[in-house]
């Protein structure tokens, strides 16, 4: 919130009601440090040096020459399905925020957001779409966000843990032991548990309520946990259509790129592998933007099929820039539009 919002106050809110609603919740508490970011740098890029050390990267550059151009360009129109779910989802989300928000804010918020998910570990960053919806306040703005982000989220481990058991049966060959029955049934309990909290999302209300209330900022996270109250069955199975269909678009392009060099791999199979490779990828958050780590992933679920090393990494890169630094790029502008949290000093908490 800027100072310029807090000036059009009405003089009868109290400066405490004012401070609830547009300090910043624990999400963006603290700067990072450079030292942290260095870091996170020099991990990028040793997992990238890695990872074309073990897959040499003249075959990866080759099998990118080679590939077919017209499969290639039906990976790249799907691009428009993509982004268009992964926006109507978060449009549906955002304008809950109120009638102050701006249409105009709600599609800075979407693109901005990959921006910020590019820097961020395991993209975290795409939280930081709340920072675009001004006029509202900010504790429901990320309460909205963590919806959006969270049926991602959900849908993606739920769909991975259902590919664990179905993909040897598709005949992938997994590069690891295939677990027994009893982590066989865990895993197909664990997808159907996700796939129905998604439907009935105010289930996770009252024990994520009970967490909060003994979070320092626990009056800010109440009000965030308000718009989980207030998502209605209807409304989780829209979230969650929306959340698969995006999916589903995504994961035929990278079919489509992996077949774009020749490779014949089943077109379900494919899919699976590649939701696979999300659910893996997205639990080791430890790369910028997670790259490497998602590349790597690749490389082992797309061997189970018969795919080489240098197409599954050839084409993890070429989803990485139609799906993430192309959006990247269209954020970037609107990163000066974002709301500023004013930062804690150092041994003050945040208030």
């Amino acid at each position: 919130m800027t100072l310029g919002i807090l000036s059009k106050r009405k003089p009868r809110v109290s400066p405490s009601e004012v401070a609830a609603q547009v300090a910043p919740p624990q999400v963006s508490a603290t700067p990072r440090s450079p030292l942290k970011i260095a870091v996170r740098i020099v991990l990028t890029a040793g997992l990238l040096a890695l990872l074309f050390w073990q897959v040499r990267w003249r075959d990866v550059w080759t099998v990118v020459m080679s590939l077919n151009g017209g499969v290639v360009f039906w990976a790249f129109l799907l691009w428009i399905p993509t982004q268009c779910f992964q926006f109507a989802k978060w449009n549906l989300l955002a304008r809950e925020a109120g009638d102050g928000v701006s249409r105009a804010d709600i599609h800075r918020g979407y693109w901005v957001g990959f921006t910020l998910g590019l820097i961020t570990p395991g993209r975290i960053g795409q939280f930081g779409r709340a920072l675009a919806l001004h006029n509202c306040s900010l504790s429901r703005a990320v309460g909205l966000t963590v919806i959006e982000r969270g049926y991602a989220a959900l849908t993606i481990n739920s769909f991975g843990l259902l590919a664990l058991v179905i993909l040897p049966f598709l005949g992938w060959l997994p590069p690891f032991a295939l677990p027994g029955p009893l982590v066989q049934g865990i895993c197909i309990a664990g997808g159907m548990l996700l796939l129905t909290l998604g439907v009935f999302p105010r289930t996770m209300y009252a024990p994520l309520s009970r967490i909060a209330r003994i979070l320092p900022l626990r009056e800010k996270v109440e009000k965030a946990l308000a718009v989980l109250k207030a998502t209605t069955p209807g409304r989780g199975i829209t979230l969650m259509v929306l959340s698969t269909v995006a999916l589903a678009s995504s994961l035929l392009q990278f079919v489509f790129l992996i077949r774009a060099s020749g490779t014949e791999i089943p077109l379900w199979g494919g899919m699976l592998a590649g939701v696979l490779t999300f659910f893996i990828k997205g639990a080791l958050p430890i790369s910028l933007g997670s790259l490497g780590v998602g590349e790597w992933t690749a490389v082992y679920c797309f061997q189970g099929l018969g795919a080489e090393p240098s197409v599954a990494v050839a084409a993890s890169l070429l989803l990485f820039t139609i799906n993430v630094f192309i959006p990247s790029l269209i954020g970037l502008p609107f990163i000066h539009s974002l709301r500023v949290p004013e930062w804690p000093k150092a041994g003050v908490a945040a208030t």
